[in-house]
């Protein structure tokens, strides 16, 4: 149902925007050999420390990148294909899987994370710490008001 009245302007201003947020994804560089779904993942991966096998952080991960477990399956197996994550069974529990970055994985976490941070702290100076912190709050608060929970029931919108 089309809303009487909606400011054309309006409308079209915030999906030209929209469509201009895409530029962002620079951070990640053109020769890249993951995606940014696949750099988070392998972020999530290594955790605090790149050398101990990961257990059951995929829940976690699914709450903070709001993707499904079957996106995150799809992201480990191509990890895997690119030699950046080796799958194993959990001795303890056979029915859970171990995931385990490799000397590559690593490797591409520091070059991307490197790249990214100078990337973003290009954009920080250039922005500032305020104004960036509004625009994340702004921005939290969009995806909370379209967001729909499990119950189908909006949240988060203010008016």
């Amino acid at each position: 149902m089309v809303t009487q009245g909606m400011d054309t302007e309006l409308k079209r201003d915030f999906m030209r925007t929209l469509f201009r947020l895409k530029k962002l994804q620079r951070i990640f560089p053109q020769e890249r050999t993951i995606n940014p779904g696949e750099f988070m993942l392998l972020k999530g991966l290594a955790g605090d420390s790149c050398d101990t096998p990961r257990v059951d952080f995929v829940p976690a991960l699914q709450d903070e990148l709001h993707i499904s477990k079957a996106a995150i399956s799809q992201k480990i197996s191509a990890l895997e294909d690119k030699g950046y994550v080796e799958r194993s069974i959990n001795k303890d529990d056979r029915r859970r899987i171990k995931l385990t970055l490799t000397p590559a994985g690593k490797q591409v976490i520091e070059q991307m994370q490197l790249q990214g941070d100078q990337f973003l702290q290009q954009i920080f100076d250039r922005f500032g710490r305020d104004k960036t912190r509004q625009l994340i709050d702004l921005l939290n608060e969009l995806v909370d008001c379209v967001d729909l929970d499990r119950s189908g029931q909006e949240r988060g919108c203010h008016s």
